[in-house]
């Protein structure tokens, strides 16, 4: 049986005002609350509900005690079961379906009260399977894990020694670099915030929340990575911390100004970086920050070792450029800071690991980070790319006294932490580096 979730009634994991409150629409405006299903559930959902049903058993279809008193039955449906747990609808009628504890704020979900309304996703179908299936084959067993392994000895090192989102935090093989400036970024803002994760399977999500967050979300069109996040979770015992949430980063399902901190974990150059700006600029709040750690097109170079070293993974995507990180930086209009990393070494540590010689993780961290403490001519060409943003803080909000600007304000001017040398952990499972 799937266990239960927020959704369900139960002291362990109650359905809490507060996720309401973080969720909208994917229009980024209507606010949700729970509704009748619809009279006919969409084929797409029931395809969905299939898919993942080898991995999970049904869940109790029963409304939430603490909010059912307010929903009334609704038209008479079909005798086939609803495959959704619960929906979450709008004022205009738009309704969205909840599915092993997910709520699928995706378009090509979305149903009125006679059924599916036929919008089209507009995501990759090839990159959503791709993912899907790898994150379904590893949430089927998590328990001999390695990045859940990883995951519990980070546990260890924060409780131990409260060293946070150092060296030792870093799991990205390839952009080690790239990771720690943007979780060196972001650390001040995450103890006591809302940390958000957009794509990927939750790894990093789960960090901050170890690092201290009050909750997180991880937003991806893929169910499955968000269920992978959600065993994860459970695993931890942080479930009743982490919201998993099926959206995109280019109509994030997140209220404006409640997220503290946003991640992109090698995954903001599958997005419309122009759309995601926008989004990320609405979402976060005065003060809040975004970082991403990505893959960088330097030309010429990066046609080149494609077709020597070849993609890792099955999908079209493409690094970022300077067209698209002007994009995102006009759409953005906050300060958007980059930095290149790995112009020497990158590349020729890739394909030494495909060619099945892997550096430990912890000594390629350390000549990377060399590299780029010595600032040698052409660093400029590194390929791996690290995005720092903020949005400009709201002192009159925290002075008229905003409970939520007021913690910002406060988050923001403790940023004193000192990075320690623990032993390296590796937490492994995101999309992989291109």
């Amino acid at each position: 049986m799937w266990p239960k979730t927020r959704w369900e009634t139960g002291s362990d994991h109650p359905l809490l005002k507060s996720d309401l409150d973080l969720l909208c629409a994917p229009d980024g405006t209507s606010a949700l609350t729970v509704v009748p299903a619809p009279m006919a559930p969409s084929p797409e959902l029931w395809t969905l509900a299939a898919h993942v049903a080898p991995a999970l058993a049904p869940l109790p279809r029963r409304a939430p005690e603490s909010v059912a008193a307010g929903v009334t039955a609704g038209p008479a449906r079909a005798a086939r079961p609803d495959p959704a747990q619960h929906w979450l609808g709008t004022a205009a009628g738009i309704r969205y379906p909840v599915l092993a504890g997910i709520p699928l704020l995706l378009s090509g979900y979305a149903h009125d009260a006679a059924g599916p309304l036929g919008v089209t996703a507009g995501s990759s179908r090839r990159e959503l399977d791709h993912y899907s299936a790898v994150s379904l084959r590893l949430a089927a067993d998590v328990a001999d894990d390695q990045t859940l392994a990883g995951l519990r000895a980070l546990a260890t090192v924060a409780e131990r020694s409260g060293t946070l989102l150092d060296e030792t935090w870093v799991d990205a093989p390839y952009d080690g670099p790239a990771q720690l400036r943007c979780y060196e970024f972001l650390r001040p803002m995450v103890r006591g915030g809302t940390a958000v994760q957009i794509g990927g399977s939750g790894t990093h999500a789960l960090k901050f929340l170890l690092a201290g967050a009050a909750r997180a979300v991880i937003v991806s069109p893929v169910v499955g990575e968000l269920l992978l996040a959600d065993a994860f979770a459970r695993a931890l015992g942080l479930a009743d911390r982490l919201l998993p949430v099926a959206g995109t980063g280019e109509h994030l399902p997140l209220a404006a100004g409640s997220v503290d901190v946003l991640y992109c974990g090698g995954t903001l150059h599958h997005l419309d970086t122009a759309r995601a700006g926008r989004q990320f600029a609405r979402v976060l709040t005065a003060g809040g920050r975004f970082a991403a750690a990505e893959p960088w097109k330097v030309p010429l170079l990066h046609a080149a070792g494609t077709r020597l070293l070849g993609k890792p993974e099955p999908v079209d995507c493409q690094p970022i450029d300077a067209a698209r990180l002007g994009a995102l930086r006009g759409a953005f209009g906050g300060r958007v800071d980059d930095h290149r990393h790995g112009a020497f070494t990158r590349y020729p540590a890739l394909a030494l690991g495909r060619a099945g010689l892997r550096l430990p993780a912890r000594t390629l961290l350390r000549v990377m980070l060399r590299e780029d403490a010595l600032e040698l001519p052409g660093s400029a060409l590194g390929s791996s790319l690290s995005l720092t943003g903020c949005q400009a803080p709201s002192p009159l909000a925290a002075e008229v006294g905003l409970p939520h600007a007021r913690a910002t304000a406060g988050r923001a001017a403790d940023s004193t932490e000192t990075a320690g040398d623990l032993p390296a952990v590796s937490v492994s499972g995101e999309r992989g580096q291109r």
